[in-house]
């Protein structure tokens, strides 16, 4: 937690200078701040130059404003700073090298562990996200392949005829929405306790039954040794019309399709 703290108010520090200065180069901002918070801080090298990285990544955003960064926010490490062995991980700490259990979600992507992780501290709990880098499988050669349409109504719609409605998401979204509203008109401090816990629930739902109909598809095309053709999701807030009456649950359903996407292709790599 100390760690955490320590590392963004350096990197508040290095964001002062960056805003006065006006300088956003990775570079050039390192030569102007680096001595002096090694000097002013008890980081170490590598995290100080991690502390730079993540200020330069913020303004990268938009120059218009000067970043601030939340006393817990997420913080960076990479290989010189972090280690894995077994089920344990050697994190550097302010306090020095910390070795702390853990439990990965998948523990056959660990020997693929490649480039940098996020020490991220959410509801009384740390996490680890981790990037790996997966060999990529042979790809079989396909001649046919299954054609995937999203829509409002029915999430996705194959070319073979078979679709995925949204009825159950659309019926989720909607109980979620009228609890928002009642919760919110009455303005308690017990309202929006409830209206905390809530947050995020609605978007994991939504993601947990995209992942699973995504799934569905590519098995599916996996068993008929068939490759996944996906419509061009350019444009398709604009393009999709819907009624007023339908609000914003059904937008946001065409938000995470377009999510799928995405995920499609991952799983077919």
């Amino acid at each position: 937690m100390n760690t955490i703290r320590t590392c963004n108010i350096v990197c508040n520090r290095i964001s002062d200078i960056a805003w006065e200065k006006k300088e956003f180069n990775q570079y050039r901002l390192h030569h102007l701040v680096y001595h002096q918070t090694r000097d002013s801080s008890n980081l170490s090298a590598q995290i100080v130059v991690r502390c730079i990285s993540k200020v330069i990544n913020a303004y990268k955003a938009g120059k218009k404003k000067k970043r601030v960064f939340k006393p817990l926010g997420a913080i960076t490490y990479d290989s010189r700073v972090l280690s894995y062995k077994g089920n344990t991980a050697s994190v550097w700490s302010i306090d020095g090298r910390l070795r702390i259990g853990f439990v990965c979600h998948n523990p056959r992507y660990l020997p693929h562990v490649k480039g940098e992780a996020d020490l991220v501290y959410r509801k009384g709990k740390f996490f680890l996200f981790q990037t790996v880098e997966i060999p990529e499988e042979n790809i079989k050669d396909v001649e046919e392949f299954i054609g995937v349409d999203f829509g409002v109504n029915n999430i996705a719609t194959l070319s073979d005829g078979i679709q995925y409605n949204s009825k159950q998401l659309d019926k989720v979204r909607n109980r979620y929405s009228r609890t928002r509203q009642s919760l919110q008109s009455k303005g308690t401090s017990g309202g929006r306790k409830c209206l905390k816990r809530l947050k995020g629930r609605e978007a994991r739902f939504a993601t947990v039954t995209n992942h699973a109909i995504a799934k569905q598809v590519v098995e599916k095309a996996k068993s008929l040794n068939m490759g996944i053709a996906l419509e061009d999701l350019t444009g398709i807030r604009e393009r999709t019309k819907v009624r007023k009456v339908q609000g914003r649950c059904r937008l946001d359903s065409v938000e995470f399709q377009v999510d799928d996407k995405i995920l499609f292709i991952w799983k077919l790599i």
